[in-house]
Parts: C-alpha cells; structure tokens; sequence
C-alpha cells in the first residue's frame, strides 16, 4: 500500500492524538495496515525478543525513567555533535557531570560543574523546556508523552536506534547513561493489552548538515514514525509460543537486508510538546517523540503534580538527574481555571530537598565517602522533619545511584537491624549512595542489568556491610541522633543545637 507524504503526516499526527488503544487500531485499520502481517517488522531484528523486555524493570515507573533517561543521552549527543566532537573520540567529556559542564555551563573539559541544583530556576526552566513529560487519557487510562530536542534519527536510523536490541549504539560514549540498549524496552511490559507505543523521530539537520549525514542517508530530512504492539502467540502448530514486539515497517527497502522500511514524511515542524494543559502543541524541528499508550502507574493515576503523584516517584527515582525535564498534566479531567499551574519542573529529589530544606529537612545533609574492596562510594545522608520523608519516599532507606539516576535501593528497615539501632530517627532518614565512580565490573556486580535492583553478590553484601557500620560509628549521624529529642519539642530546632 503506498502512501502520499501528507498522508503520512496526517496519519502520524492521528496516532499521535489518539488516546486509546481502541482508537489507534480503529486508525490502523483503515488503513490496512493492522490485519496485514507483512506490515509488521520484529524488534531489534529478533526473535523471542519479549525474553528481553519482559525481563527489564519490574516497576512501571523505573521503565519510564529509562526513557527519559533515553532524552537526556540524546541531549547530551546532540550537544556534542553541534561542536563538531565526536562523542567516542578523546576530545569528548569523560563523563555525564563533565558534558553537563562543558556544554551547558560554557566550562573547559576537566573542569568541575555540571549540576543543576547549581542552576538558578530560570537556567532549570529553559532547559526543561527541551525534556518533556505529558500526562493524557483519563484517570483510569493514562497515556504519557516524552519528548525532547536532542540530535534525533532519520527514518532510516530508527531501526538501528530507537528499535534495536543489544547493539553498541552508546556503548563507547563515556558521557551516557544507556549502554545495553534494551532499558527502553522495559515500558512495553506496562503498556495497555497490545503494548502501544508510538515512536516519532527527526535528524537534527544541523548535525546532519555538520557530519554530511545526508550521503549515506537519504531519509536524513524527513520524519520517520512508527508503532510498537505486542502479538501474543496464537496456539497455533508452527506458531510461536511466546510473545513477540513488532513494529509497523510496511515500506519495501531496496536493499533486502536492512529490512522493511518504516513510514516517513517531510515537515518542518511538528506540534510535539505541551504548553500549558494541551498537550501537542509547542513545535519542534527535530527531535523525538515517544507516547505510551494505557500505561499502568503505580503513582499518577492521580494529579501528575500532586503528592503522591508521578512527580515524586520520578524525583525519588531520578535523585540528581543531569538535566532538568519539564512535567505537564494535560488530562482534562484535572482541567480548570486557565490560570492554574498544569506543569512543574522535575530536577531531581536532592534539588527539591535541598531548594526547600527549611520545610523538609532537620539539618543540612552531610556527605561521608568510603570504601570497599578499594572502590570508592559516597554516601550522602539527608535527616527529615517528623513525618516529611512519606511525602518523598516508599519504603525507600538507602538509594544507590549512577550518575543520578537510581539503580537499586535498601528499605528502611535497615535502620532497625541491631548493627545500627536508630529505630525511631530511620523513618526519617535518607541515605544516597553515589556508585558513579565504580569501575564497570563493579557496577556490573553490584546491579542487575535492569539498573532497577541490587544484585545479592560478595559486592553488594560487602558494601551494605559498610554502611551498617557509617549509620552507627558516623560522628556527624551520632550527633543528628540528637533530633530525636526535638521531634516533639515545641522549641525550634537548628544545627546549632547539635
């Protein structure tokens, strides 16, 4: 089945606006591209490939963070490409905090910087504007959009990118976070019945322009779009037994070997981010543009920006996130007056305690580095007014993060084992452990490649020994115990006290 440009466009703006997976097959069939096997290409090229996605990130909200994570790389590719340095070249930074500094504070390479709770609200807001997360649907049928500015892919590229398994896109990128390429898979799980997710994409056409990308690609200026469904097996003989991720590819490639090619279209813009509650609106040139379907949260399904909404999980989980991201409630059901605050900015659990620790926190957190097996760690311990930690946390006691984002973490129960004893003040404290400078075997011990849990190897119990003994022995954590006595003081309580 051939298409027009403009049909393309007006069918990926359609897929784009549904918010329904009843809609979106509705769309699909009309258009002959539902029923039609032949339509449907595997992801990343292989079989059996729910092995893979099924066994990313148990939570919903750990999987979504994958993909805003996903955002930030491309920001911080797009970044460097712009100045002409190859992202796996000597010249580029050695690390997420160093790209941060190089190429959104102005610094040299080695210079120290590159955290935004260093930003002042105005520098945080700007740049959030170039990450965006949007809530649509309706209460009990949540569709979430994360769309971003970075370097973005030909149509061409997607299927080597966005859709690829286990490739080394990123892995000799040192200033990334993604490097299995699988994380982003791990949504699809908890997505609605099909597992919907729609993907949109464009080459920045300066970095094109930069690199001479347009050689070797001819798609380098158009828009490329896809959709991502799950198919069950049917039970069939000869069928297969499991699931398997497909995605739409109905175009026939002259080269046989790369496969079929996804739709495409030529545009300037598209209207791919909120702006206030409305949510595809804002237009951007380049980019990309990923909406789920029917996702299922654990957090949301209320107000997005609510206490015990998306925007707390993200932070929790997100504690020192390298570039802020913008979040916008754009369900009507949450609608109102105009002039009401839709949106907020997520920068990361340590910038929201931090910016506002006179209502959140007891004292100011203490940094205590230290060291197992010659690895150096920094645990970074936060002490909370009675009964603040519930407002930010689960069950959360000890965090584990790279590089910002939490890879695993240790209930607070923690603080009631008989090696460290500080049952009544551990529900009110937090312990983040910085494991950004671990060798990767190390990381690799310590972390389950989902990066949502602890693995429970020599490592992990080695470390989590370390900390038992930080919790008791710390000077600083002995004095803090001292709170324990103004919890229900009438009298102010501040670090001079102490």
């Amino acid at each position: 089945m051939t298409s027009t440009s403009s049909e393309n466009q007006a069918l990926c703006l359609s897929l784009l606006n549904a918010d329904s997976e009843d809609e979106v097959i509705n769309i699909l069939k009309k258009r002959g591209y539902w029923d039609d096997p032949d339509a449907w290409r595997l992801y990343g090229d292989k079989e059996g490939n729910y092995s893979t996605a099924g066994s990313q990130q148990a939570a919903p909200e750990a999987a979504l963070v994958e993909k805003i994570v996903n955002s930030v790389d491309a920001s911080l590719v797009n970044k460097c490409l712009m100045v002409g340095i190859d992202p796996e070249s000597e010249a580029a930074p050695d690390s997420i905090g160093e790209a941060v500094s190089v190429f959104y504070e102005g610094k040299k390479k080695g210079q120290i910087g590159g955290k935004i709770i260093d930003w002042s609200d105005q520098k945080r807001l700007e740049e959030a504007r170039n990450i965006t997360l949007a809530a649509t649907g309706s209460k009990d049928y949540t569709c979430l959009t994360i769309s971003d500015r970075g370097e973005g892919q030909s149509p061409d590229r997607i299927p080597e990118t966005i859709l690829s398994l286990n490739k080394k896109n990123k892995l000799r990128i040192r200033f990334v976070q993604g490097k299995f390429n699988m994380g982003g898979t791990g949504v699809l799980r908890h997505c609605h019945k099909h597992s919907l997710q729609l993907v949109i994409s464009k080459r920045n056409p300066k970095v094109a322009n930069i690199w001479n990308e347009a050689q070797s690609d001819s798609s380098v200026e158009q828009w490329g779009f896809t959709l991502v469904r799950r198919e069950r097996p049917s039970g069939k003989a000869g069928d297969v037994v499991n699931s398997e991720f497909k995605y739409l590819a109905p175009l026939d490639n002259s080269d046989p070997e790369k496969g079929k090619g996804i739709l495409r279209f030529s545009a300037d813009n598209l209207p791919l981010m909120p702006q206030s509650n409305d949510a595809y609106t804002r237009e951007i040139e380049f980019g990309t543009c990923i909406k789920l379907y029917g996702y299922d949260l654990s957090a949301g399904k209320d107000n997005v920006l609510r206490r015990n909404g998306l925007l707390r999980r993200v932070e929790a989980l997100l504690p020192e996130i390298a570039l802020p991201v913008r979040l916008y409630e754009c369900r009507k059901q949450f609608g109102g007056s105009k002039e009401r605050s839709f949106e907020t900015t997520i920068a990361g659990l340590c910038v929201r305690l931090e910016d506002g620790k006179g209502d959140n926190l007891e004292c100011d957190p203490w940094d205590v580095p230290f060291s197992v097996h010659g690895l150096k760690l920094t645990a970074k311990i936060y002490v909370f007014k009675s009964g603040k930690a519930q407002t930010y946390l689960k069950n959360q006691g000890i965090i584990f993060t790279i590089n910002g984002q939490t890879h695993g973490h240790i209930a607070r129960t923690i603080f009631n084992r008989k090696q460290v004893k500080l049952q009544r003040i551990g529900k009110d404290t937090l312990v983040l452990v910085d494991c950004s400078e671990l060798p990767v075997d190390a990381r690799e011990d310590l972390f389950m490649s989902s990066r949502d849990r602890l693995s429970q190897g020599e490592l992990r119990v080695a470390v989590e020994s370390q900390l038992e003994a930080i919790l008791k022995e710390d000077e600083n954590y002995t004095a803090s115990k001292k709170i324990e006595g103004y919890k229900n003081s009438p009298r102010n309580w501040t670090p001079k006290s102490l």
